[in-house]
């Protein structure tokens, strides 16, 4: 069981050493081209009350999801940050549950 253990933390490590190094600057590039491309759309309408209010929450709800995006973007750091409550607890049973060493 430590073993499996062991290959699973192995596996998670390279996982998120991969996908940090990579994801990154290829999905900030698309998220922002995309949210140019949308925004220019609505630059093509004369500045009338209805339009600024448009884009106005059109901006906001960017911001947000962008924000969102980047905060969860690391699940052990704030404000998404996972706790080691389940690991310890797993840990804890392995322990109990191991044989006592002869002494």
């Amino acid at each position: 069981m430590l073993d499996r253990i062991y290959a699973i933390s192995d596996s998670h490590t390279k996982r998120k050493s991969n996908v940090a190094d990579s994801m990154s600057s290829i999905f900030s590039f698309a998220a922002l081209s995309g949210v140019i491309f949308i925004a220019l759309a609505y630059y093509s309408y004369p500045p009338q009350k209805r339009n600024i209010v448009l884009i106005s929450m059109f901006g906001a709800y960017t911001g947000i999801i962008l924000f969102l995006i980047y905060s969860f973007s690391n699940p052990y750091a704030p404000p998404a940050a996972l706790s080691p409550g389940p690991l310890l607890r797993l840990q804890e049973q392995i322990r109990d549950s191991a044989p006592p060493t002869p002494a």
